[in-house]
C-alpha cells in the first residue's frame, strides 16, 4: 500500500454513508481539508456559503436543492474537529459558531477546543471507540 493510499483510504470508506445520505435526498458534500486547523474550520463555512450561493441561483444545476434551515455537518478525526469547531465555534481563534448549522456527526473527533465544543447548542452525535 503506498502512502497516497493510505491517506484517501479513509475518504473512500465512507463513501458508502455519503452515498446512502445522497439517495435520502440529502445533498452530500465531501470536502478535503487543509492541515491548517484554523482553515480547515473556514473552509467549511465558505463551503456553505458556496452551496448556498448555487441553490439561489436559477442557473445553477443546484437551484433549490439546498434548504438553509437544515443544513447539517459531519467529519470523521481531524475532520470531526473541523465540524466540532464549526458547530461549537473557537474562542481562542476568534472563529464564532456557523448559525447555519442546524445538526451534526462526528465520527473519532479530534477536539480543538473541548471548552468550546462544550457550547454547542444543536441536535449532535459524537461516535467513537478504541483500537487494540
Amino acid at each position: 500500500m503506498t502512502a497516497g493510499s493510505v491517506i484517501l483510504r479513509p475518504r473512500i470508506l465512507q463513501l458508502p454513508m455519503h452515498e446512502l445520505m445522497a439517495s435520502h435526498g440529502i445533498v452530500t458534500v465531501i470536502a478535503l481539508h487543509s492541515a491548517n486547523p484554523v482553515a480547515r474550520v473556514r473552509d467549511l463555512s465558505l463551503l456553505i456559503d458556496v452551496l448556498l450561493a448555487r441553490s439561489a441561483d436559477p442557473g445553477d444545476p443546484f437551484f433549490q436543492c439546498i434548504d438553509p434551515a437544515r443544513i447539517g455537518i459531519s467529519g470523521i478525526s481531524a475532520g470531526g474537529g473541523a465540524a466540532v469547531v464549526a458547530t461549537s465555534g473557537w474562542a481562542a481563534n476568534g472563529l464564532a459558531a456557523d448559525s447555519r448549522i442546524k445538526a451534526a456527526v462526528f465520527y473519532e473527533p479530534v477536539i480543538l477546543s473541548l471548552a468550546d465544543a462544550g457550547s454547542i447548542e444543536v441536535p449532535y452525535l459524537v461516535m467513537g471507540g478504541l483500537q487494540n
